[in-house]
């Protein structure tokens, strides 16, 4: 009996002191934001406790003296984060150290408008993130927001400046604005943006976050081990750099390359007619039709604040024959309705459902028959024929017709290829809608000394001659 009391009262004190190691970091960090913010989430990951609130105020009433707070920036862009004198007041009093993201005002310091960086990017200029992200090393804070101030030793700024990884030429000769930076005898670090939004807004490097908040983390509490941070990046490579990669790994880039064509939308949204080309209709769409409106040509580079990128409004031929390439060609390694049906349309859409090589394309009496237009184009009459654009047509043509056996587009293969090369073989680089009209493709096919140097263009369309 005394046994089972005796072990009753062990397991009541081994979970008391789990609880109490469990609670005793809530009370040193707390956090002033949403649930679902990308720092909040990457410490809570650790394993490790720490208290939240979504407003300031309850937690500067919440904090314990000598406690550190992080006031996070839950509406940025359009919101800044605005406290009141009380607050300020209070932390004071408490001596509680702040750390603030994004403010609309801080005691005795003026704040400026919100600004948007154009080609700048960020830059370490100090020694407070120690050996693994030096002075001049380039962060980079997507589509970054930020707060006009005027602030002394910045630790982070932005700045356009030349280099990949660090800044090479220095900081002296360009414009810069503090990102990250102390108020002198305030106990406030202040951030100028939203730096906590690292994983959703994907900034890079991976490992130049870690030092930053670690810092932040040892500012507000010296005498505490910075919590870890534990996350994977939004995108990122499939494979360790040490991974070894097996012939199923090369099965599996495959499977999940073309699955990238379904998944990404392109082939089945509609964009509207906005600045941002973010937005989209998202459409419902049958197995049997992918394809059937071409793709659009990609997400261009630039990454927005929230990690989303925008989506070029073009159709290119190339675009879609060699997207059609690429599907056909898992089809022909691992056979399926859906992707015979869906490569098998979008070639159809450049030679046959489009005004690619429809139009005056498909004029036998037009100087352009023939031709395959670079992209989707309002105006038809206004054609631009590239011979490297159009080789990549035809040559992702073969290999679609040759993986599906289907020979239906030999003919518009045919016709886009050879009108408009001259006897030696070359090629004019670039062809527009009104040279044809004004001279005729007969023109440029009887050209008998043209020769045209450009191994980019001429070897692209010279190898599409194999085929005949």
């Amino acid at each position: 009996m005394r046994s089972k009391t005796f072990s009753k009262e062990i397991l009541i004190i081994l979970c008391l002191l789990l609880f109490s190691c469990n609670k005793y970091k809530s009370d040193k960090l707390i956090f002033v934001c949403s649930e679902d913010n990308d720092l909040y989430n990457a410490v809570i990951g650790s394993k490790e406790k720490y208290s939240r609130f979504s407003s300031a105020n309850e937690a500067i009433n919440a904090a314990k003296d000598g406690a550190g707070i992080l006031v996070l920036a839950d509406n940025y862009p359009k919101e800044k984060v605005n406290l009141s004198d009380k607050f300020f007041e209070k932390a004071k009093r408490k001596n509680i150290k702040l750390y603030i993201e994004y403010p609309a005002n801080l005691p005795n310091l003026k704040i400026g408008k919100i600004q948007k960086i154009k080609s700048e990017r960020g830059v370490v200029t100090s020694s407070v993130f120690g050996n693994s992200l030096e002075k001049m090393r380039i962060v980079m804070m997507h589509d970054c927001h930020y707060v006009q101030v005027e602030a002394e030793n910045p630790h982070l700024v932005v700045a356009k400046v030349a280099g990949f990884d660090k800044a090479v030429y220095g900081l002296d000769s360009t414009k810069t604005n503090p990102i990250l930076f102390e108020e002198p005898n305030k106990n406030i670090l202040v951030s100028t943006t939203k730096l906590s939004q690292f994983i959703t807004g994907r900034y890079a490097p991976k490992d130049a976050w870690k030092p930053i908040w670690n810092f932040v983390f040892t500012w507000l509490q010296p005498n505490e081990v910075a919590p870890e941070l534990n996350w994977t990046e939004a995108v990122h490579p499939a494979y360790s750099k040490t991974e070894k990669i097996t012939q199923k790994s090369r099965l599996q880039a495959i499977q999940t390359g073309v699955d990238w064509f379904y998944n990404s939308n392109l082939m089945h949204i509609i964009l509207e007619d906005d600045t941002s080309q973010t937005q989209v209709i998202d459409t419902e769409i049958s197995e049997g039709s992918f394809g059937k409106n071409g793709i659009y040509e990609c997400f261009l580079s630039k990454i927005n604040y929230d990690g989303s990128q925008q989506i070029s409004k073009s159709k290119r031929a190339d675009c879609a024959s060699e997207s059609a390439m690429a599907i056909a060609m898992r089809n022909f390694i691992t056979p399926n309705a859906l992707d015979k049906t869906t490569a098998t349309n979008l070639q159809n859409f450049v030679y046959f459902n489009s005004q690619l090589q429809q139009g005056s394309r498909n004029d036998i009496n037009n100087p352009s028959y023939g031709f395959i237009d670079w992209y989707i184009n309002e105006e038809d009459n206004k054609g631009i024929y590239y011979s490297d654009d159009n080789a990549r047509v035809i040559l992702a043509t073969l290999t679609s017709a040759a993986a599906l056996k289907n020979d239906s587009w030999n003919n518009g293969v045919l016709k886009a290829n050879l009108r408009a090369t001259s006897s030696t073989g070359f090629k004019l680089n670039r062809l527009k809608e009104e040279n044809l009209n004004e001279l005729g493709w007969e023109h440029y096919r009887d050209e008998n000394e043209f020769y045209q140097l450009s191994p980019h263009y001429q070897s692209w369309i010279m190898s599409t001659y194999l085929w005949l």
